[in-house]
């Protein structure tokens, strides 16, 4: 990937990206890490299919609120190491919301994907309750990352 396609698609993420650990739940959750870009225009999601070499690509048919078909959504994902390196390469141009989403997956998977136990005990920065590392939402103040459990960050 040269410097010109990271910034590219730097951006594109900034824009229409998002990151997740998809698992499934059975009292311990077992995730993977994702990036994600969905948008309707293919030939974007195809350019970032190029530029990164792997990964999928995805048909989506979503509906209006109403109930009316909407437009189709193609949507990229690459999962487990894969999105770890890609992750780690885009975090210094990202701005601070992306950076924080990043970090929380990073840290979560310091030496890459393999089968995580039940998640360590965090403390919510709002209501000081203790959560699972998974229940909360990372915000990066100050250079500082900060949980808020998901009832307080509604």
């Amino acid at each position: 990937m040269t410097t010109l396609e990271q910034a590219w698609l730097a951006g594109i993420f900034e824009g229409e990206g998002s990151v997740a650990i998809a698992g499934s739940f059975d009292g311990i959750r077992r995730g993977t890490p994702s990036f994600i870009i969905a948008m309707t225009d293919k030939d974007v999601i195809d350019k970032v299919y190029k530029i990164i070499g792997n990964g999928y690509i995805y048909k989506v048919k979503q509906n209006k609120p109403s109930g009316e078909p909407g437009k189709l959504v193609y949507r990229f994902v690459i999962n487990s190491n894969p999105a770890l390196n890609l992750m780690r390469n885009l975090l210094p141009l990202l701005g601070i919301r992306r950076q924080a989403q990043i970090k929380m997956i990073l840290n979560n998977f310091p030496d890459g994907c393999h089968k995580r136990g039940p998640g360590k005990k965090i403390e919510c920065k709002s209501c000081h309750k203790t959560v699972t590392e998974y229940d909360v939402t990372y915000y990066l103040v100050d250079d500082i990352t900060e949980s808020i459990c998901h009832n307080c960050d509604r």
